[in-house]
């Protein structure tokens, strides 16, 4: 029977916005610096038409919305990787916890949970609404708790130095991030 750790987080979801956020931000600046440095170069010059230079504004100002959707991603990223050992923490899982913890408002944590889940960062849980409570399906082992015995082998939980996903480790051995494929020992 293999012994599946539980983290909370969805490596593979979490990695390809991660690349789709470094991709939106370097090639949006890119071609907003492009787009936006032609189309000012093309209005002071007085030989460009103007739908030209129309063009060249729109095209500098979608490059810029990509690379702020490339930094949204960075943020909710961020903000999961804060929040699912908080409410994973708390017994009850209360959004209304994690908001006060937070200093945000419980309608803007819910929010973000829920784009969280929407978007695959989190896995094996939902948010029941009824309640105010975020649900994991199977427990969420953090930092801080105590060692676990599985099948006799001492665990222990070890925190990512690289990409800081939460992994179990046998105490005393060495194995891969279950996200990043780092080095940790346990």
């Amino acid at each position: 029977m293999e012994n599946r750790q539980d983290n909370g987080y969805s490596g593979g979801a979490v990695l390809f916005n991660q690349i789709l956020g470094v991709l939106g931000v370097a090639g949006g600046f890119a071609a907003a610096f492009v787009f936006g440095g032609t189309a000012l170069h093309c209005t002071g010059d007085g030989k460009t038409e103007l739908d030209i230079v129309v063009t060249l504004y729109i095209l500098a100002v979608m490059a810029a919305v990509i690379v702020i959707n490339g930094l949204l991603r960075f943020r909710l990223i961020h903000e999961m990787r804060e929040y699912i050992p908080i409410i994973a923490s708390d017994p009850d899982g209360s959004v209304k916890n994690l908001s006060l913890r937070m200093g945000i408002p419980e309608d803007v944590a819910v929010k973000r949970l829920r784009k969280m889940l929407r978007k695959g960062y989190i896995k094996g849980a939902y948010y029941d609404a009824s309640t105010g409570r975020f649900v994991f399906l199977h427990s969420i082992h953090i930092p801080g708790q105590k060692t676990t015995n599985v099948l006799g082998t001492s665990t222990v939980v070890v925190e990512c130095g690289n990409c800081g996903v939460l992994n179990h480790v046998n105490r005393g051995s060495v194995k891969k991030c279950d996200f990043c494929g780092e080095k940790i020992q346990g």
